[in-house]
C-alpha cells in the first residue's frame, strides 16, 4: 500500500499541447503501463533533478486525441515530488 500525501512534496504537471508538443499512442500506452506501478522515477529538467511519482489523485494522466485516428494525443502528466 502506498499512501500519497500532497503535503509531502510539490506537485509537478507536465503538459503537451499543440502546436508544440504531443505524444504518440505508443508513448501514451507506455506511460499508462508505467503509471500502474508505484516506482519512484528521476525527473531531469534543465539543471534540476528530483525524484517523482505519479500523482494518482490528480489523474495521473489526462489526455485526449488530436486526430480522429487516435494516433497522437495532447494532455497532462501529474507527478508529485518525493522526499
Amino acid at each position: 500500500v502506498i499512501q500519497e500525501n500532497p503535503r509531502s512534496g510539490r506537485p509537478i504537471v507536465l503538459t503537451a499541447e499543440l502546436p508544440w508538443g504531443w505524444l504518440s499512442a505508443a508513448t501514451l500506452d507506455a506511460l499508462y503501463a508505467l503509471a500502474q506501478t508505484s516506482q519512484t522515477m528521476t525527473l531531469i529538467y534543465d539543471s534540476i533533478t528530483t525524484q517523482v511519482r505519479f500523482h494518482r489523485s490528480q489523474g495521473p494522466l489526462v489526455f485526449s486525441p488530436v486526430t480522429p485516428l487516435r494516433e497522437y494525443y495532447t494532455g497532462s502528466i501529474y507527478l508529485i515530488e518525493t522526499i
